[in-house]
């Protein structure tokens, strides 16, 4: 058990470097491709709303819950590693930029980063785990 969270631990700082490196590069380099997101999901709402605060608290609530549970599956702990990783992600941007660091299109509505995939990705996987679609195997 603790062998498999040192490897989450590490995909863990993987992905937030991967992602903190790709936003460095695109501020360094190509300021022009970057778009301060000051909202929600996708540019959605106000930075400053008291949704956007609870939900963000309550991801990170959920997401800490399922990688200390003494049994959590591999599905579910590796869907909390994402969904952290992308929310942490994206607070270090608040902090050094006073916006997330968003840079790819997402068609013509709105831009997003890695972060944001990342919490996609892990909301995604868990809820199809949770639905009992995917089981880990034996």
């Amino acid at each position: 058990m603790l062998k498999r969270k040192n490897k989450s631990f590490f995909l863990f700082l993987f992905l937030i470097l991967l992602d903190q490196g790709l936003k460095f590069v695109f501020v360094r380099v190509f300021p022009d491709l970057v778009y301060p997101g000051k909202g929600f999901i996708l540019g959605i709402g106000d930075e400053q709303s008291v949704f956007y605060v609870a939900f963000t608290v309550l991801c990170f609530l959920l997401a800490f819950l399922l990688f200390f549970a003494k049994k959590t599956s591999g599905v579910a702990l590796n869907s909390s590693i994402f969904i952290l990783a992308g929310g942490f992600s994206n607070v270090i941007d608040r902090l050094a930029y006073g916006a997330v660091v968003d840079f790819i299109p997402f068609f013509n509505l709105s831009y997003f980063n890695l972060a944001d995939f990342y919490v996609v990705v892990g909301v995604l996987v868990y809820g199809y785990n949770l639905l009992g679609y995917y089981s880990d195997p034996a």
